[in-house]
């Protein structure tokens, strides 16, 4: 069995002692993923998916008052981007990307398990700075934390210092960016799932 989860791997390797668990992280097909130089980057801040509502009640009408671009999923089931090229434009378009794990969002589905989704590999393959929080084992993959955490003490301050300062953040995003070509796309997980085999 093949698992993207670290922790679900090990929960079942326990539990299935005749079966073999391989954790397979996720991956991303990074050549269907575009990214626009900062001055197209017309989208401040996007909540795509999973909105994280400790973080936005604290932060929307600031961004509001402040001007700052801010999307997130308004009606609750309404997609920001109706379509497949819509949603990659607009992660193109996007400076930063709201990302944090389904088990501090929506604990009552997600348990304990805290994982690496999609959505933080298809905003690196954009070439999004992330803002939110890095799974542990994302921070073991990547050998660094690629994840800006969130300043809880400051969330709006922490905010408005980035996209003021938003350049200055060009060498995490490209480390970023060239850390998910060389390791994280499915073409290398294929590779990892063979070996294995």
């Amino acid at each position: 069995i093949f698992l993207t989860s670290s922790q679900a791997t090990e929960m079942l390797s326990v539990q299935l002692k005749e079966t073999k668990c391989h954790w397979v992280p996720e991956g991303v097909e990074p050549r269907y993923y575009k990214a626009y130089p900062v001055e197209k980057k017309d989208i401040d801040l996007l909540a795509l998916g999973r909105k994280y509502e400790l973080y936005h009640n604290q932060i929307a009408d600031f961004c509001s008052t402040k001007k700052i671009n801010y999307l997130y999923e308004k009606i609750k089931g309404q997609l920001i981007f109706p379509t497949r090229d819509e949603f990659i434009d607009g992660l193109a378009r996007t400076k930063i990307s709201v990302c944090v794990p389904s088990n501090i969002t929506h604990p009552e589905r997600a348990g304990e398990i805290e994982t690496m989704t999609i959505r933080y590999l298809q905003s690196m393959a954009s070439k999004s700075l992330i803002l939110g929080t890095a799974p542990k084992e994302m921070i073991k993959l990547f050998g660094y934390n690629p994840v800006i955490e969130i300043d809880w003490e400051n969330p709006k301050d922490q905010l408005l210092l980035i996209l003021n300062n938003y350049k200055t953040y060009k060498p995490l995003i490209e480390k970023n960016y060239t850390n998910v070509l060389l390791h994280h796309s499915w073409e290398k997980r294929w590779q990892d799932i063979k070996e294995i085999i």
